[in-house]
């Protein structure tokens, strides 16, 4: 009978430890999910991806209605992120303000993806009339994300040709 209370008490502080461990796996935190979208991250994109020359560079026939262009929803861009780091290897710490060491920022490069809100073209589309149109997006950045001095967004060229003519 002393052995069944023991492994029922011992069964019940597991149960316990078990709870009271819930909250701290729940608050651990994660700066990627699963579709390499940010979450909760501030940063710098420091580079876009490359589009496919067949998204890059279209021709289309007069006629032809501006949803009907391959534009793309979301851009693939790389993030730096930076996070303040002291490096203190003495162990002293009541080193004078000579003493101090900066913090060093270790940078970490995340490739993931933006949205982009809607794109542009100059001069204005028109489907009717033959010419070039230069499509430029415009970029939805989550909240801490910004765009890196130099660094442009890649541009669509869609040149829209007379339809050919066919002989019957």
């Amino acid at each position: 009978m002393k052995q069944t209370w023991k492994r029922i008490g011992s069964l019940i502080l597991s149960v316990c430890m078990m709870l009271t461990m819930l909250p701290t796996v729940a608050l651990a935190e994660d700066s990627r999910q699963g579709s390499g979208a940010l979450l909760g991250i501030s940063g710098e994109i420091i580079a876009f991806a490359d589009l496919d020359k067949d998204v890059s560079e279209q021709a289309v026939e007069t006629g032809t209605a501006e949803d009907e262009l391959n534009l793309p929803d979301t851009l693939t861009v790389t993030v730096t992120t930076g996070a303040a780091v002291t490096a203190d290897g003495s162990g002293d710490e009541t080193a004078a303000d000579s003493d101090a060491q900066e913090p060093e920022v270790q940078k970490e490069e995340i490739e993931t993806t933006v949205a982009v809100s809607e794109w542009t073209s100059d001069p204005e589309y028109d489907g009717d009339t033959a010419g070039s149109y230069t499509f430029t997006p415009a970029l939805s950045l989550p909240d801490g994300l910004t765009v890196a001095e130099g660094v442009n967004a890649p541009t669509i060229t869609v040149t829209v040709e007379e339809a050919a003519e066919t002989l019957a």
